[in-house]
């Protein structure tokens, strides 16, 4: 499972992890879209988006940094 498919039953305790030394270090997620000299305004606010949501999900950034 992905972590963050699981980060609350972890969090609450209904799941343990096991075996975490051999976890895979994590990917990065990249937003990508066409530059251009004027990024239409919905691109832009779905970039903003997605950058406040995947900075806040703990599961996606477990030491903190945002």
């Amino acid at each position: 499972m992905l972590s963050y498919q699981v980060a609350s039953q972890v969090a609450a305790g209904e799941l343990e992890i096991v075996l975490q030394a051999f976890e895979q270090p994590a990917l990065p997620i990249h937003v990508v879209h066409q530059s251009g000299r004027k990024v239409p305004a919905k691109v832009r606010t779905f970039v903003d988006f997605c950058v406040a949501q995947l900075s806040q999900a703990s599961a996606l950034n477990p030491s903190g940094r945002n």
